[in-house]
């Protein structure tokens, strides 16, 4: 027997706010521009930076900025299908990612987010087949594992270079203007030790903490529909049974009231004729007349048969 599905409505509206409010949680992509004081007379220090090491001898750039930066772009390496992205979007998505941790970005006015238009044109080349999503802004990011909506970045762009840059958060300058970026690593003198192999998600408390409340609310929104299909079960379970009652009594009903219309002929009367007496009363008379001899016989009857049991007992 088919379930009802009329209950189980909310369950995609339910999983989508889910996973809508756990995607605004993860950082945009790219974040702003991180600058070092204007009044700072020397270079950066060195920061132990794990994801955008290139930056670690000289930047402004903490662990903790580090980590947002790799969050805004954990999509090319957390994703199930290893194939999504390519090497090469992949490289040129996480060098523009990491390039407000240059040490350019320092003084009154940082360029780091003026992209030349060349170098747009070389990264939508790159990625154009790779999936990336588009926020409720129209701000553009590589695909995440919890985002509800991807498309490969030619089909939601198309060949407007200048369009994917702007969308990617970057304003974008003629190739002419010296002040825009053009993909390159400002060569940097101090060197420092980097881990290429950290170049995965970092689970710090506040991805604990998404994948905790996520992991709640779909284990609340699932015990839900199986407590739902269990009373389902049992209602109908309980439905059958009551039809199987149903059945016996009226199989056995059938039969006795066969029995009583095929009685041989007692005393002179047909008992046959019986059977009018049969139809005449309700179904449920019938069966309390089986266990109550005295039902059948007229009250008006009733002290002559007592004196002929007391004549027969004499």
């Amino acid at each position: 027997m088919g379930l009802s599905t009329s209950g189980l409505w909310y369950r995609p509206l339910s999983i989508a706010i889910t996973l809508s409010v756990l995607s605004s949680l993860v950082s945009s992509f790219p974040i702003g521009p991180i600058s070092c004081p204007p009044s700072s007379p020397s270079p950066p220090p060195p920061a132990h930076l794990s994801f955008c090491h290139q930056y670690s001898p000289s930047s402004c750039c903490t662990p903790a900025d580090d980590r947002r930066i790799l969050r805004s772009v954990a999509g090319l390496y957390a994703t199930a299908d290893e194939d999504r992205f390519s090497n090469l979007c992949t490289t040129l998505t996480a060098r523009h990612a990491c390039a407000v941790c240059s040490p350019l970005v320092s003084g009154p006015s940082p360029s780091l987010h003026t992209i030349c238009l060349s170098t747009c044109q070389q990264w939508l080349n790159a990625c154009r087949n790779d999936m990336f999503t588009s926020g409720h802004s129209g701000r553009l990011s590589p695909c995440q594992p919890n985002s509800l909506i991807c498309s490969p970045l030619h089909d939601i762009i198309g060949d407007d270079a200048a369009d994917f840059c702007g969308r990617s958060g970057y304003t974008v300058a003629d190739d002419q203007s010296t002040k825009c970026y053009n993909g390159s690593i400002p060569l940097l003198t101090r060197k420092l030790p980097s881990n290429k192999n950290q170049f995965k998600p970092v689970n710090d408390s506040n991805n604990k903490l998404i994948i905790g409340l996520s992991s709640f609310v779909i284990c609340t929104i699932l015990a839900m529909v199986l407590f739902w299909r269990y009373e389902r079960n049992q209602e109908h379970e309980r439905i059958r049974e009551q039809e199987r009652i149903r059945e016996k009594r009226l199989a056995y009903i059938a039969k006795w009231a066969e029995n009583n219309n095929t009685l041989p002929i007692v005393d002179g009367i047909d008992q046959s004729n019986s059977s009018s007496t049969l139809d005449q009363q309700p179904i449920f008379d019938i069966i309390d007349d089986q266990f109550n001899p005295l039902s059948t016989l007229d009250q008006r009857d009733l002290p002559n048969a007592i004196s002929s049991d007391s004549d027969q007992c004499s």
